[in-house]
């Protein structure tokens, strides 16, 4: 195809070997990199941790313009970008304030539970995503349950937490998510059931197949219909190819 054709073309090197022979150094993993899921890694932090790391992160990654009003406002509390902050050294109301942030993580999960339209049992997030402006409760909610969603122009995210019944979704069940012919996703780029676990990684399984899609060899029905199957356990050689095995799920097409 005429697309792959240019894909293939596309090179990314330093400005320094732009119109230059370049070999890219060798990569390295870090042994020691914790490979928890991001919220958990939050939720281990006290505010010692967490607000030491913020003003660290903000030295590589500066705040954006609109982001000065608030910055002015962290800085009577001894928090500016590109310095160190030590909670040891704040002042003792600081330290008191500081030490009960972490309390705010109830009202992130309700803040990203409350910006998603609820239809048919799915919560889809139709409004901003991705981009933020000042609203930095929707924004935390968002990187909470999605760190690094895509804006809503490029991409949606369906989520389903329980089946049609209204009852959670149970690792020990099997689920059939059926699409009408005429029903089919209809995406101008592609479309996918992603799994999750509780965790909000993706679900270990026997066949590694953590996401089933458009992309994919679908087997569909005879009138055109498309079943897939969500369950531990393979649905039989002749479903497997429109299978997805998972412990617990969050169902994001």
């Amino acid at each position: 195809m005429a697309v792959h054709k240019f894909q293939d073309g596309i090179k990314a090197v330093p400005l320094s070997a732009y119109g230059k022979t370049y070999t890219p150094p060798p990569g390295s993993v870090n042994p020691k990199q914790d490979m928890s899921a991001p919220p958990e890694q939050v939720e281990k932090m006290d505010a010692a941790t967490f607000f030491s790391l913020f003003a660290e992160l903000m030295k590589e990654n500066p705040p954006h313009a609109n982001d000065y009003p608030i910055i002015d406002r962290m800085k009577r509390i001894g928090i500016e970008p590109g310095k160190n902050f030590s909670l040891e050294t704040a002042a003792p109301e600081v330290q008191e304030a500081l030490k009960a942030a972490p309390a705010i993580l109830q009202v992130v999960n309700a803040a990203l539970a409350g910006s998603a339209n609820f239809s048919n049992g799915w919560r889809t997030n139709l409004t901003a995503a991705g981009t933020y402006g000042t609203d930095y409760l929707h924004r935390a909610g968002i990187a909470y349950g999605g760190l690094g969603a895509n804006p809503i122009e490029d991409a949606v995210y369906p989520t389903a937490f329980a089946d049609a019944d209204g009852q959670p979704f149970d690792s020990a069940r099997r689920y059939t998510m059926h699409f009408d012919k005429d029903r089919i996703p209809p995406v101008r780029a592609f479309w996918s059931l992603t799994m999750y676990d509780q965790r909000q990684l993706f679900a270990a399984n026997p066949i590694d197949r953590y996401a089933i899609g458009d992309r994919d060899k679908l087997a569909f029905n005879p009138d055109g219909s498309l079943d897939l199957y969500v369950q531990r356990q393979s649905p039989g050689l002749e479903k497997e190819s429109n299978g997805c095995r998972r412990r617990r799920v969050a169902l994001s097409p």
